[in-house]
């Protein structure tokens, strides 16, 4: 669904974690530019690895990526009885359930640093410019067809 929203706008790099422990850890060390997370699906860690995580260690994650670098957190599936507890941990939006594709493509949308739309002074300059490149290996082809015969 991200992919949707992006489009040929921007470069997508996705990483994925299922434990809180690597959400945290890669959070801390890494550089985002959103944060997308279902709270209440990671697993705890490698010590309880058929369990999920309660909301009081989906609070201190968030929590933990907030303090290390300033992105925006989208919370997804998340029940009603979570909400609120999420957003005060500062989730930037929590997103409930029953999960809705339209409204999770909206909050990427709204907080994603994609451009807009591509200029089209930009977008001119690149159409002349493979143009060009085209014409000439057309024109190497060419001369190279007639230099074989």
């Amino acid at each position: 669904l991200v992919r949707d929203v992006c489009g040929d706008r921007a470069i997508l790099n996705c990483t994925r974690c299922f434990r809180v422990d690597d959400l945290s850890d890669q959070g801390a060390s890494e550089k985002f530019d959103l944060i997308i997370l279902s709270p209440e699906n990671l697993a705890p860690g490698p010590e309880r690895p058929h369990t999920r995580i309660s909301i009081r260690e989906a609070i201190t994650a968030i929590r933990t990526l907030k303090n290390f670098q300033h992105v925006p957190i989208i919370a997804t599936a998340v029940s009603g009885k979570n909400q609120l507890a999420l957003e005060e941990a500062g989730a930037d939006l929590v997103l409930g359930l029953p999960f809705s594709c339209e409204e999770f493509k909206d909050s990427v949308r709204r907080f994603a640093p994609l451009p807009s739309e591509v200029p089209a002074a930009v977008e001119n300059q690149l159409a002349t410019g493979w143009k060009r490149t085209l014409q000439r290996l057309a024109g190497q082809m060419a001369f190279s067809r007639t230099g074989t015969q």
